[in-house]
C-alpha cells in the first residue's frame, strides 16, 4: 500500500509506531508509515462504534469490535476507492465496488491482524 506524509495529522508517526508495537506489528524505526498501519491505528473502538450506528449497525457499548465489523468499517467505499485510485485502477465514484478490489485492499490489514495475533 501507498505510504502516506503524516505531517498535518492530530497523531505522530512515533505513536502510531508505539501502538504498532503494542500490537505485535513490526514496524521500522524510522520512513514512512504505509497507510494501510494508519487507518487501522485510526480504527478505535469509538470510531467504528460510532460508523456502525450511523449505518444501522447493532454494536455493544463495551467489549472487542468483532473482526466483520472492523473489515466492513475498513473497507468503506470512499477508503477502497482512494485506494484504487492511487495506483491508478479506474473505479467509478458511485455503484457497487468490485469483489475482487475490496479483497485487495483489504489483503494487508488481514496480514496485520494475523500478525498480531
Amino acid at each position: 500500500m501507498k505510504n502516506v506524509d503524516t505531517t498535518n495529522e492530530p497523531w505522530t508517526a512515533g505513536e502510531i509506531r508505539d501502538w504498532a508495537r503494542r500490537q505485535g506489528i513490526e514496524i521500522g524505526e524510522r520512513g514512512r508509515i504505509p497507510s494501510h498501519l494508519i487507518e487501522l491505528y485510526k480504527a478505535t473502538p469509538s470510531t467504528v462504534r460510532e460508523w456502525a450506528r450511523r449505518q444501522g449497525i447493532e454494536v455493544a457499548e463495551r467489549g472487542r469490535i468483532p473482526t466483520g465489523l472492523l473489515e466492513s468499517y475498513l473497507a468503506r467505499p470512499s477508503a477502497v476507492r482512494e485506494w484504487a485510485r492511487q495506483r491508478g485502477l479506474a473505479v467509478g465514484d458511485r455503484g457497487r465496488l468490485p469483489a475482487e478490489l475490496v479483497e485487495a485492499y483489504l489483503e494487508p490489514f488481514r496480514a496485520l491482524q494475523g500478525t498480531a495475533a
